[in-house]
């Protein structure tokens, strides 16, 4: 058991003796668990979107009126909604985003990682001191992540993270266990990284049936670009890691692997998507890169330039490590949430630019749909679209004990940049203020509440034990 106020935990761990309610909560554990695989914000508002969508269809399914048309406006209005925030613009410079954090600690900080770390690759970590403490490491970024999530030792986070790992670095495709199993017997008590083309179900299955039962720490991740282009990144990751690519177009075969063949790194984060390794010993590196610098010298075509300029510089790549302190282990974890939250909404930031926060977004572009005109059929479902994005400001403000009628109207009023801040209790300019929300966010939030209420719409009958 723990004590938690935070919204995808709750929802997580919720669980009821009802077969038949604990079937409707699968849909809203699957919710949480399809935004926070893309984005790490936005669970409750997703679900308060999710509620209404549901709720509204349902009564107007009752009605006769038809699911189809009902569920055809929603993906219009849908449409309609992620085209509107793709136009928004704040133009707020980057140096500005970071206002948002209103804790000054964390502010500079994260600040500082971000300085370091061009390409975002920052670690949010416990640390053993009473201050925070910020490491700079030697880091490199592989566009691939996991093959499966079951490889998973944070379920929370959805990531992998292995220390001091052994690694192999090849271009086969594996067909049987039997292409690796030397490897496997070489690696025995220590965590493992394999950097695959490609793995057959059979040897993936073996592998992650001997995670789940504690026997290897392994995950499988995938090589990235193809044909000559992949092999000179994995020549690349190898000369990173002191390991040896092992490849047939280098002649060389697996079954004579070798121990000492093996790559190696201090820390490695392995993502959904993406892969960060961190190697402090990186002897061979700077010949590499000098190596790499005159075949951009020697060629002419841009595109190739270019990527070789990728390539230099995801070898000089810095990853930070931010190291929370504290008096005790508890206060250590909830600084490190504090941390985090504030970190992925930067990054998400960053990625994807910033929108007007606490659903004062949502409200301006429900206002849009009012005025466009749809098909008869599909007017049902584009008033339980618009019902669902007025539904997160309106749950707000109503949760605050504020009349939501009487400010939705003010704010309104006011304009596009301006709501009601529930700390300050004043109507602000959000944009000066820097209560943000990234376009990114909203989006992910708004496609995946649609996907999981038309799935139960679909639903028609549920099967359950006697």
């Amino acid at each position: 058991s723990k004590i938690t106020n935070i919204s995808d935990e709750i929802a997580s761990e919720i669980e009821f003796k009802n077969q038949y309610i604990e079937m409707g909560a699968v849909f809203v554990k699957d919710l949480i668990n399809n935004i926070k695989e893309k984005t790490a914000d936005g669970f409750l508002t997703s679900l308060i979107i999710l509620k209404e969508i549901v709720n509204e269809s349902l009564k107007n399914i009752f009605m006769k009126n038809s699911s189809y048309f009902i569920k055809k406006g929603l993906d219009k209005a849908l449409k309609i909604t992620l085209k509107e925030i793709d136009k928004i613009d704040l133009k707020i410079k980057k140096e500005k985003i970071f206002e948002i954090i209103e804790d000054e600690t964390i502010k500079n900080h994260l600040k500082e990682a971000f300085n370091i770390s061009k390409n975002g690759f920052i670690k949010i970590v416990s640390g053993e001191a009473l201050d925070t403490k910020i490491e700079s490491h030697n880091g490199l970024y592989i566009q691939k992540g996991y093959f499966s999530s079951y490889f998973c030792t944070d379920n929370e986070k959805m990531i992998v993270e292995l220390n001091n790992p052994k690694i192999l670095i090849s271009d086969k495709k594996v067909e049987s266990i039997h292409d690796i199993l030397n490897i496997l017997t070489l690696a025995k008590g220590e965590e493992l990284l394999l950097i695959l083309d490609a793995i057959d179900e059979n040897s993936l299955s073996t592998l992650i049936l001997n995670k789940l039962k504690n026997i290897l720490k392994v995950c499988v991740i995938k090589t990235e670009n193809f044909g000559d282009r992949r092999r000179e990144c994995l020549e690349d990751y190898a000369i990173f890691l002191n390991g040896t690519f092992y490849s047939e177009n280098k002649g060389l075969d697996l079954k004579n692997f070798k121990k000492e063949d093996f790559g190696q790194a201090k820390r490695v984060v392995v993502y959904k998507d993406h892969t960060v390794l961190i190697n402090e010993n990186k002897k061979n590196v700077s010949k590499r890169i000098e190596y790499l610098k005159k075949i951009k010298d020697s060629i002419e075509d841009e595109f190739d330039k270019k990527n070789i300029d990728k390539r230099i510089e995801n070898l000089l790549s810095e990853c930070v490590l931010i190291r929370v302190g504290g008096f005790s282990q508890k206060e250590i974890f909830f600084k490190k949430r504090e941390y985090e939250k504030y970190f992925y909404k930067i990054r998400d930031l960053f990625e994807s630019s910033a929108v007007i926060g606490s659903g004062k977004t949502f409200l301006n572009i429900s206002k849009i749909l009012e005025k466009t005109k749809f098909s008869s059929e599909e007017e049902i479902g584009k008033r339980i679209f618009i019902k669902a994005l007025r539904s997160p400001i309106r749950e707000l403000l109503k949760n605050s004990n504020f009349d939501e009628e009487v400010i939705i109207q003010e704010i309104s009023d006011k304009g596009e940049n301006f709501s009601f801040n529930i700390k300050t209790e004043k109507i602000e300019d959000f944009s000066e203020s820097k209560i943000l929300d990234a376009k990114k966010t909203l989006k992910i939030i708004l496609i995946e509440a649609l996907a999981i209420a038309k799935t139960v719409l679909d639903t028609e009958v549920l099967i359950g034990e006697k």
